[in-house]
């Protein structure tokens, strides 16, 4: 059964979920290789099943899950 790069790098992430560097550079990496598309399924996918549970990404991770979307989106200000 062939899987898509989107369903491999939801399962890396999951195996590498433990250590939250780790979860960072395959993050990084899978926003890089997957097409604007994929990579918004793959944000919502990590909103939905880590951020929920207070996890945060830090420096670069962070920026680039912040930039990919497909439409543009009205950013709260948090103080």
């Amino acid at each position: 059964m062939k899987t898509s790069y989107l369903e491999y790098y939801k399962l890396i992430l999951d195996k590498v979920s433990f250590d939250s560097s780790i979860w960072e550079k395959e993050y990084h990496k899978a926003l890089s290789n997957l097409s604007k598309e994929e990579a918004f399924v793959l944000k919502q996918w990590a909103n939905n099943k880590f951020f929920r549970t207070d996890r945060l990404l830090t420096g670069q991770a962070k920026r680039q899950h912040d930039g990919v979307s497909l439409k543009p989106s009205k950013r709260k200000e948090v103080i």
